[in-house]
C-alpha cells in the first residue's frame, strides 16, 4: 500500500521536516478524511509486511509506528469507532493480525528484520503502546479487556486479553 511504502523511507528519528515524515502526515490526513481503515482496507497477504503497521514494526520505525497508532486511535474515538471496534472484534492497529494470526509484535522476532537485534530496547515500548491501544478500543466497544496480567519490566500491570497471550506465544515461520 502506499501507507507501507511511505513508512519504509521514513527515518526512524522523529524529524519534522524530514519530507517522509511529512509525506506520511499528509497520507494519513488524506485517510481521516474518508476514514480509511489502515488495518483491514490496506491488508496484503503477506506475513511479515501485511499492513503498515507490521512495516513500521520491521523498521522499529517508532516515529512512524506512533503516527499509525495515533491515527488508529482518533478512528476509534471518532463516532464510527464502536462500529469499527465490534467490526473487527478488537483488532485494530497493533492488534491487527495478518491472514495467518500473526501481529505486528511478532515481526519483531524475525532474525531478518532489521528491527531484531534491538527487540530487548523495542518490545518493551512496543508492549506499552499495544496496551495503551488496546485502553483505546475497549473504550471504542464499550468492554472490557482484562482477562489475563502480565508485567512490564517497570513494574506497571500490562492487561492483555487470553487470546492475545496465545497470539504472542505463536512461533513466527523462519525467514
Amino acid at each position: 500500500s502506499v501507507f507501507s511504502e511511505a513508512v519504509r523511507v521514513v527515518p526512524p528519528t522523529d524529524a519534522e521536516s524530514d519530507p517522509s515524515n511529512m509525506t506520511l502526515d499528509v497520507l494519513l490526513d488524506e485517510a481521516k478524511k474518508t476514514s480509511l481503515e489502515l488495518d483491514h482496507d490496506q491488508l496484503r497477504k503477506d506475513d511479515t509486511l501485511a499492513t503498515a503497521m507490521h512495516e513500521a514494526v520491521h523498521k522499529g520505525n517508532q516515529p512512524a509506528l506512533k503516527r499509525l497508532v495515533d491515527y488508529t486511535n482518533a478512528q476509534l474515538q471518532s463516532a464510527r469507532g464502536l462500529n469499527v471496534a465490534h467490526k473487527y472484534k478488537g483488532k485494530l492497529g497493533l492488534w491487527a493480525e495478518t491472514q495467518s494470526g500473526h501481529l505486528p509484535i511478532h515481526v519483531v522476532f524475525r532474525r531478518n528484520a532489521p528491527v531484531y537485534h534491538s527487540r530487548a530496547q523495542f518490545v518493551p515500548w512496543l508492549l506499552q503502546l499495544m496496551d495503551e491501544q488496546l485502553g483505546h478500543i475497549c473504550a471504542a466497544a464499550s468492554t472490557s479487556c482484562i482477562s489475563a496480567e502480565a508485567v512490564h519490566p517497570q513494574g506497571e500491570p500490562l492487561q492483555l486479553p487470553e487470546s492475545t497471550l496465545q497470539a504472542l506465544s505463536m512461533s513466527m515461520p523462519a525467514g
